[in-house]
């Protein structure tokens, strides 16, 4: 009879988190019989081509999600953002995508977000302590031409670029969330991967960004002991709350047993289904 092992690592390997997404992604495409994404950047550049600006995106399941938006100081203040959104929402409509969503900040971009048509339709309270994190949607966008230049699959050295840029930012309104990623990882005695979960500790809340546990492996518990295993983790960091995020075909149940609530969720997405944002209070 085989032997498994759980064991906490921070800062996992990129090959071992794959493991995990990669099964998620394969049980998805059995569920709804798509799990593909389609990834997209537009820079601001200056004439030297050095990128003082940009927007990311990627598209799934019948929505546009918005990943980074970010303008350099100097440039701010001159419609330059609005230009950016417009051109990453223009690029979604001619693929067939009509509605858009993201995750912001108090102290960075929901306001900016709220006045080119986005509604709040969830949010966390102190993420990070004294502010607020909103999740945001708009629906019906329509074709905005414009004159950028559309870069799939960006490298990660442009991104990169926008990462630095946020964070600066973030740094300006005295804020900065720098995460602490770590997993938990089901391993045989040859250290191989049957499952696990992958998530961070940023904003003074414990995110789980994705959990996986192996066909042969589910029913037995495995999955709830990785998730208490992650949450004692937090515990141990002094993080008391946690969210996430799952679809009514993927582990909606399976959390509200283990005491996460819904405080929002996407209609539709993927179609037919239902998206959900969970949270929970003292771990």
């Amino acid at each position: 009879m085989t032997e498994y092992k759980l064991t906490i690592e921070h800062s996992p390997h990129e090959a071992d988190v794959s493991i995990i997404r990669r099964g998620l992604s394969a049980y998805n495409v059995e569920q709804v019989g798509d799990d593909a994404f389609y990834e997209y950047a537009i820079f601001l550049k200056d004439d030297h081509a050095r990128i003082n600006g940009g927007a990311f995106a990627e598209l799934m399941w019948g929505w546009v999600g918005i990943l980074s938006l970010w303008v350099a100081r100097d440039l701010r203040g001159q419609g330059h953002g609005g230009r950016l959104l417009a051109a990453l929402e223009h690029e979604a409509v001619i693929r067939g995508y009509t509605h858009s969503f993201l995750i912001a900040g108090s102290f960075q971009s929901a306001a900016f977000f709220i006045e080119n048509g986005y509604g709040v339709f969830g949010k966390l309270e102190n993420y990070p302590p004294g502010h607020k994190l909103y999740w945001l949607k708009k629906e019906n966008l329509i074709e905005q031409p414009h004159g950028f230049a559309i870069i799939t699959n960006p490298s990660e050295e442009q991104l990169a670029i926008l990462r630095r840029g946020v964070h600066d930012y973030e740094r300006s309104q005295r804020v900065y969330v720098q995460p602490n990623d770590f997993a938990v990882f089901i391993r045989d005695k040859k250290f191989h991967i049957h499952g696990g979960a992958v998530g961070s500790l940023m904003g003074g809340w414990f995110y789980l960004s994705v959990l996986w546990i192996e066909e042969a492996l589910r029913g037995q518990g495995y999955g709830t002991n990785v998730l208490a295993l992650m949450e004692q983790e937090a515990l141990r960091y002094g993080i008391t709350r946690a969210f996430t995020d799952t679809t009514d075909f993927q582990a909606l149940e399976f959390y509200q047993r283990n005491g996460y609530e819904v405080f929002a969720q996407i209609d539709n997405r993927p179609a037919g289904h239902v998206s959900y944002m969970l949270k929970k209070e003292n771990l």
